[in-house]
C-alpha cells in the first residue's frame, strides 16, 4: 500500500500516566500518594482485579467515595469474568453472535430490522446468497460499479469501530473513492488494505441515515445506542442504555486518533440522555456539548426509544443461552435498526458515563438473580440432553 489504511487497525486511547497523576491527586484532592497506593492494592486483589489505570480513570482517590463504593466499580478484568459467569463459554452462540453475516441471516431470519448486506469477502469461500468478493480485485470493480456507493464498510468480526468505513463516493473515473470523513484514498488501495488487515472477512452495507433528531449531534458519522439486557424471570429486560456520541470528523461512532467519541447514559423510560464522559477522560468532568458539532447536550432525549427497546430485548431472545447481552441500535429516520451484537458487553462505557458503578444497589440484586437463572436453565439443558 502507498498510504496508511483509510480506517483504525486498533483501539484508540492510551493509558494514564499514573505516577504523574498521583502527586496532584495529593495536592488536589487532599489524599496522600501513600494512602493512593494502599488503595490500589486493596482493589487490585481478587474479585475486584482493578488496575492502577482504572483506579484513576474511575477517579476512585476521591475522598467522598467509601472503599466499599469504590469495591463497586467493575474492573475490564471483572468484567468479564462477569460476563462469562451470565453467558458461559460452552453455552454460547457466538460462531452466531459474535461475526456480522451469520448473526443478519438469524436475527434478520427472525424478521427484526437488521442492515443489508450488499457484499462480502470471505477468505472461506462464498457463504449462502450474498454477494461474494473473492480478492482485491474483485472489491475493487464492485466498488465501481453502478448502485455500489455510498456504502459502509466493516470487518465481519470487529469491535471498537476498528475498520469500519464510509464510502460515500467514487471519483476519478472509478480509480478514487471519497471517504466520510472528507478524505479520498484509491481504489486499489482500499481493496488491498482491506484483504491485508481483516483475514477473517468484510462485508458492505447500506448507509444508515441518523433520526433528524439526532443527526445534528453525530457530524459525519452514525452514533449509535447501546443495550445491556438481562435474562430475568419474565425474559430479557433492559439493565442500562446509552447513547455512543461520535467523534468530530469521524466515521464511526468510537474514538479516531486526536478525536475522542463520548458515551452518554440515557434515561430508558424517557430517553433523556442524562449524563456523558469522553472515552479518554477520568470521571471528573462530564460532558456537555456533542463532540462532532459542539451543541449543547442538556435536554437532549432520544427518540423512539420504547421501538428500540423492544428491539433489542427481541433479539436477546433469540439467544436463551446468554444472561447478558449488548445491542447497538442505530435510531434511524426510518426507525430502530440493529446494528450489531456483542456476547460480552463491556461496561467500562456506563461507568464512565454515569459515573456510577455496575455493582450499584440497583444492578447487583438483578445481576446476581441473572447468574442464578442461567444456572437453572443450563441445569435443565443438561438434563434434557
Amino acid at each position: 500500500m502507498t498510504q496508511a489504511p483509510p480506517f483504525k487497525l486498533a483501539p484508540v486511547g492510551g493509558k494514564f500516566d499514573v505516577a504523574r497523576i498521583m502527586p496532584w491527586v495529593a495536592r488536589n484532592y487532599g489524599v496522600s500518594q501513600t494512602r493512593q497506593l494502599a488503595e490500589m492494592a486493596r482493589l487490585a486483589i481478587p474479585p475486584y482485579r482493578m488496575t492502577p489505570d482504572e483506579y484513576v480513570r474511575y477517579a476512585l482517590f476521591r475522598p467522598d467515595l467509601t472503599m466499599e463504593d469504590k469495591r463497586r466499580f467493575v474492573s475490564e478484568r471483572a468484567g468479564v469474568a462477569l460476563n462469562i459467569r451470565l453467558s458461559p463459554p460452552q453455552a454460547r452462540m457466538s460462531a452466531i453472535a459474535a461475526f456480522k453475516h451469520r448473526s443478519r441471516w438469524y436475527i434478520g431470519g427472525a424478521g427484526l430490522p437488521m442492515p443489508e448486506i450488499r457484499a462480502i469477502f470471505l477468505p472461506e469461500g462464498p457463504a449462502g446468497n450474498l454477494h461474494h468478493l473473492p480478492d482485491a480485485a474483485a472489491i475493487a470493480d464492485w466498488l465501481r460499479s453502478e448502485g455500489a456507493v455510498p456504502c459502509f464498510g466493516k470487518p465481519v468480526d470487529g469491535t471498537y469501530s476498528i475498520g469500519g468505513a464510509a464510502i460515500v463516493g467514487v471519483e476519478d473515473a472509478g480509480k478514487t473513492l471519497r471517504l466520510g470523513n472528507d478524505t479520498t484514498i484509491g481504489t486499489e488501495e482500499f481493496a488491498a488494505s482491506v484483504i491485508t488487515n481483516f483475514r477473517s472477512g468484510y462485508l458492505f452495507q447500506p448507509i444508515l441515515r441518523m433520526h433528524p433528531v439526532l443527526a445534528p449531534y453525530c457530524g459525519t458519522a452514525a452514533g449509535s445506542m447501546r443495550v445491556v439486557t438481562l435474562w430475568g424471570a419474565g425474559g430479557p429486560e433492559v439493565l442500562y442504555t446509552g447513547f455512543k456520541l461520535p467523534p468530530q470528523g469521524g466515521m464511526v461512532d468510537g474514538p479516531t486518533r486526536g478525536h475522542p467519541s463520548a458515551f452518554g447514559v440515557v434515561d430508558p423510560s424517557s430517553g433523556l440522555l442524562v449524563r456523558s464522559q469522553y472515552n479518554n477522560r477520568m470521571n471528573l468532568e462530564a460532558v456537555t456539548h456533542a463532540p462532532a458539532t459542539g451543541l449543547p447536550l442538556e435536554g437532549l432525549v432520544l427518540p423512539d426509544m420504547a421501538a428500540a427497546l423492544a428491539l433489542a430485548c427481541a433479539a436477546h431472545r433469540l439467544f436463551p443461552t446468554h444472561g447478558i447481552f449488548g445491542a447497538d441500535v442505530i435510531l434511524t429516520d426510518t426507525g430502530p435498526v440493529l446494528n450489531e451484537m456483542n456476547i460480552s458487553p463491556t461496561h467500562s462505557i456506563y461507568q464512565r458515563g454515569a459515573d456510577r458503578a455496575l455493582m450499584n444497589p440497583d444492578f447487583a440484586p438483578r445481576l446476581q438473580e441473572a447468574e442464578r437463572l442461567v444456572a437453572e436453565r443450563l441445569a435443565a439443558r443438561r438434563r434434557v440432553y
